[in-house]
């Protein structure tokens, strides 16, 4: 099994959660039509200004090919200015359900 997943936290300057989800809607289309996106997914948390990502890939090229898209390295300049601060991690899935 070769599929890579990231799981981010995202903090937000207080109030700036939701312009935050509008910025990351705008990747939504196209997250959907690159090959190898399984999943790609914005969970908003339970403490205020606090959003998490779960990504799933086919395999590290499909990651590397996201993460180096134009569109999300257009959109880092519009979350620059949104985001506190974040931490991610990423690895190989090693057993799953589905």
């Amino acid at each position: 099994m070769n599929d890579r997943v990231m799981i981010a936290t995202i903090v937000t300057h207080p109030g700036k959660r939701d312009e935050l989800k509008k910025v990351f809607a705008e990747m939504f289309p196209v997250a959907a039509k690159e090959p190898g996106t399984m999943l790609y997914t914005l969970i908003e948390g339970d403490q205020p200004d606090t959003m998490y990502f779960y990504e799933h890939y086919q395999d590290q090229a499909a990651m590397d090919s996201h993460l180096g898209g134009e569109v999300l390295t257009a959109l880092r300049g519009k979350m620059g200015a949104l985001i506190a601060s974040g931490d991610a991690v990423t690895g190989t899935v090693v057993q799953k359900i589905r």
